[in-house]
């Protein structure tokens, strides 16, 4: 055969594969979950919103069911967006379903330390589950409580003074119970050192791992761009140099006060203790520390949208103060104690949880093994996202999803319709699944639902008042930002105290819990 023929057959051949293979990228398999319409090599990728894909997601939902794929390149990504497939896919199927994908531009910032975003078959991520179970265990919640109650105090003074920082007020709060929880060291003020670091962190952090940061992990050869060309390695180094002073400062401190015997009891200063037992570097533990702190992020998003509900719903306020009212008549403040009679208030709870959930998608999972799923074949490496928000606005299984109902959790356990089948609903559904369950659920949830009956007590929330117009300024329940948590925009709104005799009450509080405050209060100086 002539050689100039076979070249050109050849030739002809290979670049027919290289065309077939292209335009096969981005391509749904037939044995995947059915999805939107693709094109060739970008598969779904171009139709997948920066922000806000949940409402997309649900969008999509309702068109293909529960499960349904997507195709990001030569990539496949399903979306869980049903109770039952929740259960049975996520759930049932944990030791399959718990890896992580790829997350390269986190790991710039945390060195893979960072449990959350670490593979459940890695070291770390055994570790530090296995230290956390502990801080987290019904024992270890009920030790820390009287932080948190020492906590709102503060909350409910600072609030009274002066309530046009509510939005201050609110991370100050959050972020100091979990401060003094896990390092043995409190934020008696917004904007100190270790509250600045940590905000500033956590902003910088949200540029480069949300959507609208680099595509790494699709585009692998973006890792050798020389930082010069590529901005999002230096916010990366920022916010790595930015967390680290913080995490790694405040474990120093920990160590130095056991090195006085001066413990306060600390998570941290336990995982000191267990190290050598835990198989813990330094690097390790510090970031351990880190994931507790990361909730108070959550907890504030959470509170300023139960501000704004009440705002927008002055009606669920008014039943919430008439039951507290009815409990407490003698007008003493809010304890833990209360909390399991207060029904509305636990409504309420669940309410704002599933109206607004903190993390609508959650953190993506990844598939560590072929899994056969409805007749489906999902491959190994498929990225998973629990979509919570389509879950729980889905219409065909609440009421009028959209409006702030708390009544409905007092007429079923899972607030759904009359008639509804909610075996496979579990009230945790926010907070993530199977091994990935958020392991703080239960603290978060108490400190919660106590801070609702405090501000409850305290507190009538209203619109504000234009000072110009004298008309109502109106609040937009659906404004709200994108980032690591699901947060209303900033709003205005009126707080005030209900009464002159509940303001002397909260002074008085304040007062009284010096004492328990001041355990938290060494390595602070004038500044902070």
């Amino acid at each position: 055969m002539d050689s100039t023929f076979l070249f050109s057959i050849l030739l002809t051949g290979g670049i027919t594969w290289i065309i077939t293979k292209l335009l096969s990228t981005g391509r749904r398999e037939q044995h995947l979950p059915p999805g939107p319409p693709t094109v060739p090599i970008l598969g779904n990728a171009l139709m997948v919103p920066s922000k806000f894909a949940q409402l997309k997601f649900t969008e999509w939902a309702r068109q293909y069911g529960g499960i349904f794929s997507l195709k990001i390149g030569h990539g496949t990504v399903i979306v869980v967006s049903d109770a039952t497939v929740l259960k049975e896919f996520m759930d049932k199927r944990s030791n399959e379903t718990s890896g992580r994908p790829s997350f390269y531009t986190g790991s710039l910032i945390t060195d893979g330390y960072f449990i959350a975003e670490a593979d459940s078959t890695t070291d770390i991520w055994r570790m530090g589950r296995k230290a956390l179970q502990t801080l987290f265990s019904p024992q270890s919640v009920n030790k820390h409580l009287p932080v948190a109650v020492a906590e709102s105090s503060q909350l409910l003074f600072d609030l009274l003074c002066s309530p046009q920082d509510f939005e201050k007020h609110i991370d100050r709060y959050t972020f100091s119970i979990l401060l003094s929880i896990a390092f043995g060291k409190r934020c008696p003020r917004p904007d100190t050192e270790e509250e600045r670091l940590f905000y500033e962190g956590v902003r910088l952090t949200v540029q480069v791992v949300s959507a609208e940061g680099p595509p790494v992990d699709l585009l692998p050869i973006l890792k050798y761009v020389p930082e010069r060309w590529a901005s999002w390695k230096g916010i990366c180094r920022e916010a790595r140099t930015l967390q680290r002073r913080l995490y790694f400062g405040l474990l120093e401190e920990a160590e130095s006060r056991l090195a006085r015997g001066e413990g306060t009891g600390c998570f941290m200063e336990e995982v000191i203790h267990r190290q050598e037992e835990l198989g813990m570097s330094k690097d390790a533990a510090a970031w351990l520390g880190a994931i507790v702190l990361e909730a108070s992020h959550s907890s504030g998003s959470f509170i300023s949208s139960l501000i704004l509900c009440f705002v927008a719903f002055p009606e669920t306020l008014r039943k919430a103060q008439n039951e507290i009212d009815s409990v407490l008549p003698d007008g003493r403040l809010p304890t833990m104690d209360d909390i399991a009679s207060l029904p509305y208030i636990r409504a309420i709870l669940r309410e704002v949880h599933r109206l607004k959930p903190m993390a609508p998608l959650g953190m993506p999972h990844a598939l560590l093994e072929t899994q056969e799923y409805r007749g489906y074949v999902i491959p190994k490496g498929t990225t998973i996202f629990i979509n919570a928000w389509g879950i729980l606005h889905d219409p065909e299984v609440f009421d009028e999803p959209e409006v702030f109902r708390p009544e409905r959790f007092l007429l079923s356990e899972h607030g759904t319709k009359p008639g509804v089948d909610s075996k496979d609903w579990r009230a945790s559904i926010p907070f993530g699944s199977g091994k990935r369950l958020c392991p703080g659920m239960n603290l978060v949830n108490t400190n919660l639902a106590f801070t609702i009956a405090t501000l409850v007590w305290a507190f009538d929330f209203a619109t504000a008042i234009d000072p110009v117009t004298k008309t109502p300024i109106p609040v937009d329940i659906d404004a709200y930002e994108e980032g690591l948590v699901f947060r209303p925009r900033p709003f205005a709104c009126s707080i005030s105290p209900r009464s002159e005799a509940k303001a002397k009450l909260i002074r008085q509080r304040f007062t009284d819990a010096t004492p328990a405050l001041s355990k938290y209060e060494l390595f602070l100086t004038k500044e902070k």
